[in-house]
């Protein structure tokens, strides 16, 4: 039987959303000279861009956890990432001409991984965690993951 999703948070929404968003546009400026604008569909992917005639969807998260500091000492610690069972509603496999990709960056807003997303990635079985969340004093309840090895990651820092 399929686990259901989380039920909407809107604390961590709004203490993540801007920030991941924020950030996420500032690495894609940065790193490629690429402008993102938010989806003005707040049920949708977060962030559009074009590259060429290629379109970009990003999916823009936070990784909210203390211990991402470098992104080196974050690959020794994690052998993967995950996608929370809620993303791959947005998601699809990129193609030629659409690009859908994760871009997760941690609380300080200075490291980030990115993750292009393949038939493959969407096929990893899933698995039951329990996340804790990043406003919250009181322990979370397990949730359905997508694990991503850390090697299928990209990892990058502005």
């Amino acid at each position: 039987m399929e686990e259901k999703a989380k039920k909407f948070d809107q604390k961590n929404h709004d203490v993540n959303d801007i920030f991941g968003r924020t950030n996420a546009k500032a690495l894609f400026l940065f790193k490629w000279n690429i402008q993102l604008e938010d989806n003005p569909d707040k049920f949708g992917i977060d962030l559009f861009g074009k590259y060429k005639n290629i379109t970009l969807k990003v999916e823009a998260c936070v990784h909210s956890g203390k211990d991402w500091t470098s992104n080196k000492n974050i690959q020794d610690k994690y052998s993967d990432f995950m996608i929370w069972q809620r993303r791959p509603n947005h998601l699809k496999p990129s193609t030629e001409k659409e690009k859908f990709i994760i871009c997760m960056c941690n609380k300080d807003g200075n490291l980030f991984a990115t993750l292009n997303i393949t038939k493959e990635i969407l096929k990893l079985p899933k698995q039951k965690r329990r996340f804790q969340p990043r406003n919250h004093n009181t322990k979370a309840k397990p949730e359905m993951v997508i694990p991503v090895n850390h090697n299928k990651w990209k990892f990058h820092e502005i």
